[in-house]
């Protein structure tokens, strides 16, 4: 019971972040709100994972038959294979334009580390503070260890698989992905930082955003801007 508790906990709060994150671009380039923008995904993400495969007789003797897939767990895979693209893409395209425009990566890191956003966490077993070698480690061992292997989302996935190998190389390329995903998120929150030292969006006098979580997406609109001038 208690494990069934932690389980519908955190499948609640992973649904509600998963489909703030899509509904907040939804809402940047169309008149819906933040509201009708996480309706409007969740029922076309529940849409297409509840269709299932039917078969569809091919001639009059009902011998043969045209398979038609309509969604469910291949839907669900081959959504995440093109969800997973297309994070990969945008990250290098925000991080090579916002270095392009800082004058390369190396000023980036200056920058950063100018401005303390590069402080190495020390190792030290104290609790309180936020960031240490231990308290990431553990971190890490503990949500990976959980999501790969108690979590519903990616047992099933790995269910589908032909044989206990190939869910094996499954989670290995998962797992360097996820590190690499991690470390380019890291990379373009510097990105982030260096092109709005000077000009904080949430403080300037004209508001252009109204919360932190959108200031990834003022800066693609940004530099996408600055090049629509330019050319």
């Amino acid at each position: 019971m208690c494990n069934l508790v932690k389980i519908m906990t955190e499948q609640i709060l992973f649904t509600s972040a998963t489909l703030y994150a899509p509904a907040l671009a939804l809402s940047a380039v169309t008149s819906f709100s933040v509201s009708m923008s996480v309706v409007s995904v969740g029922v076309v993400c529940t849409f297409y994972c509840t269709l299932r495969r039917r078969e569809v007789p091919t001639d009059d003797s009902c011998t043969e038959f045209l398979s038609l897939p309509q969604g469910g767990m291949k839907a669900v895979l081959w959504a995440d294979v093109f969800q997973g693209v297309l994070m990969f893409v945008c990250l290098f395209a925000v991080i090579g334009k916002g270095c392009l425009l800082l004058g390369g990566i190396g000023n980036v890191f200056e920058i950063a580390y100018k401005g303390g956003r590069l402080v190495f966490p020390k190792f030290s077993f104290n609790l309180d503070k936020q960031y240490t070698i231990v308290n990431i480690i553990f971190q890490g061992m503990i949500i990976m260890m959980s999501n790969f292997g108690g979590d519903q989302l990616q047992v099933q996935r790995l269910m589908t698989l032909r044989n206990v190998k190939r869910s094996r190389i499954a989670t290995y390329i998962s797992t360097a992905m996820i590190v690499s995903f991690q470390l380019l998120c890291c990379l373009s929150g510097l990105v982030l930082y260096a092109y709005f030292r000077y000009c904080d969006p949430m403080t300037s006098s004209s508001k252009p955003i109204n919360s932190a979580d959108q200031l990834s997406r003022f800066l693609r609109f940004s530099i996408h801007d600055l090049y629509k001038r330019r050319s």
